[in-house]
């Protein structure tokens, strides 16, 4: 997220409160960048709708498992380690040889939000045999685990 003046949306040729396909991966980065470089403040997070409500409900206390595949990226890798500073359990098979999907929501003055973003790997690589390959690695984990230590 970042925020930004209406003057920035025009120059990128971006419609204030539109959702704008960038399939061009060099595109969206100098994109990101150009926001950054103008924004007082940015955030970033890992998310998406399941992924949102899984992270209410880590920090509500729940135990949370978090299964999407992600790219062999660094967006990919980053969105790991989020889930896990969430503590959240990832059973995030990767995609080694695709991309992650991103969305980058652009605030202007007055609050509207505008996105752009890039398609990347998602649920429709996911496998069954990688599920489970993920689910049988965090099973292994726990019980590498101390008792004391081991999630439910």
């Amino acid at each position: 997220m970042a925020f930004v003046p209406d003057a920035f949306l025009a120059e990128q040729g971006l419609r204030k409160g539109d959702a704008t396909p960038l399939g061009d991966g060099a595109a969206f980065r100098r994109l990101k960048e150009a926001a950054a470089g103008i924004s007082s403040r940015s955030l970033s997070q890992c998310g998406g709708c399941s992924c949102n409500t899984a992270k209410v409900l880590a920090c509500l206390g729940c135990q949370t498992f978090f299964c999407g595949c992600v790219g062999g990226d660094a967006v990919g890798s980053q969105f790991r380690e989020a889930l896990c500073q969430l503590g959240m359990v990832d059973l995030c098979p990767q995609a080694a040889d695709r991309d992650s999907g991103e969305v980058l929501c652009l605030v202007a003055e007055d609050g509207e939000r505008s996105f752009a973003y890039r398609t990347g790997v998602a649920s429709d690589a996911l496998e069954s045999g990688a599920l489970s390959a993920a689910l049988d690695q965090d099973q292994d984990d726990q019980e590498a685990k101390p008792a004391g230590q081991r999630s439910l």
